[in-house]
This record gives C-alpha cells, structure tokens and sequence, in this order.
C-alpha cells in the first residue's frame, strides 16, 4: 500500500494551505467574534475548484435560513 501522496495531491495541498495562511488565517477570527459567514472566503474557494465542481455564486438572500412566520 502506498501512502505517499501523488503530485497532483501533494501540490493541491500546498495550494490550499498558501491560501489559508494568505486569505483565511488573517480575518476568520474577526469573522467568528462577529458571527459572520465567511462569503467572500468561500467564493474565492469555489473560484479556485475546492468543492470539485464548477465555481458557485454565493448569495445572501434575506431570510434565508430562518423559520417562516405563519
């Protein structure tokens, strides 16, 4: 059994780790003491094919989320 990660995985992970330490690490803990969703973090990881599939638009739509009165 081999364990070694193959180029393309090892390279992606080099990927997502520059981004994280690039983009996420300097606001996500701004974004969790306001309790805000990270929308601009998640759409450029769309962008960049980490959901392994085609970029996604990430819309905030009003009420979205919350119990319907009546």
């Amino acid at each position: 059994m081999d364990l070694e990660f193959s180029d393309e995985h090892a390279e992606l992970r080099a990927v997502v780790r520059q981004f994280a330490r690039a983009e996420v690490a300097p606001v996500i803990g701004a974004l969790y003491e306001r309790g805000e969703f990270p929308y601009a973090i998640v759409r450029r990881m769309g962008a960049m094919g980490l959901f392994g599939h085609p970029p996604v638009v990430v819309r905030r739509r009003p009420g979205a989320g919350r119990p319907s009165a009546g």
